[in-house]
């Protein structure tokens, strides 16, 4: 955390803590991450906890509650950041996907319903904006670089536009044990947007100048998908290394094909989504 205060919150730390509302912000994708990391940070810690022999009920709620208080941490230090602020759409986000983990494991004692994460670079446009007051102008790529980053890494975690937030069933567990069904082999619903050039609207302040972005051109829309999913915590092999580079890969959703339906009223079938 004081790694992360220094790299992330060094420039923008006040001594006023604040509260802001932001459930509006990226069509929601933000609130989704929240809930996803809130949830494998629980997963994480619970099967540190349960390889060193802590029982797994036990080891759940140490899970939760690590997974709970470094987000929670990480609200606090957003209340003393002018650039945003405790949010408690961020907590309940959170909540949510602590308890997607703890419920499971009381009722089912695993985990058959999992929460995913696929990436991908998105290529901006080469388009010129003037600003509102026809003073400067910019192009869509250097605003995507100026929010989420230059870098390949910056832009796996900050580029909304890019990724996509899948929960992922685990069919054989909610079948009869004489299904054909392969272990392995899961259904995933997913949740992505697109064209988001700003949290709250395509509209932005950039070195004093004020740029509107057109919807017409570009307006901000969502993406839902289903398609098949693998679930590697079903496949086991008599290596405990193998076995724990498995149980990370399963994180991701990896390039399958998926039915996308989107708010533009559109039926695409993608061969491969990431």
């Amino acid at each position: 955390m004081v790694g992360l205060s220094q790299a992330w919150y060094k420039e923008s730390l006040t001594p006023r803590f604040h509260f802001k509302d932001d459930w509006d912000g990226w069509l929601q994708m933000d609130k989704l991450g929240h809930s996803m990391t809130n949830y494998f940070e629980s997963l994480w810690v619970t099967d540190c906890l349960m390889w060193a022999g802590v029982d797994r009920r036990t080891a759940s709620w140490y899970g939760v509650g690590a997974g709970t208080l470094f987000q929670s941490s990480i609200e606090i230090l957003d209340g003393f950041s002018d650039r945003w602020g405790f949010s408690w759409t961020d907590v309940a986000a959170n909540t949510t996907g602590a308890a997607l983990f703890i419920g499971q494991e009381y009722l089912w004692q695993e985990q058959r319903i999992q929460l995913k994460w696929s990436t991908q670079r998105v290529n901006y446009p080469d388009y010129t904006l003037t600003s509102v007051d026809g003073s400067s102008s910019m192009s869509l790529r250097q605003r995507a670089m100026d929010v989420f980053g230059s870098s390949v890494a910056e832009r796996m975690l900050k580029d909304y536009n890019g990724q996509t937030i899948w929960l992922s069933f685990n069919v054989t567990d909610f079948v009869p044990e004489t299904s054909i069904w392969p272990e392995w082999l899961n259904i995933s619903v997913g949740y992505g947007a697109q064209q988001m050039l700003g949290g709250l609207g395509n509209a932005w302040t950039y070195q004093g100048a004020a740029y509107q972005l057109p919807e017409t051109a570009y307006a901000p829309y969502r993406q839902f998908y289903i398609g098949p999913d693998i679930n590697f915590r079903k496949i086991r092999t008599n290596s405990p290394f193998i076995n724990t580079l498995l149980n990370m890969l399963n994180t991701l959703r990896l390039p399958l094909p998926a039915l996308e339906y989107n708010t533009r009223g559109e039926w695409i079938w993608r061969w491969y989504i990431i």
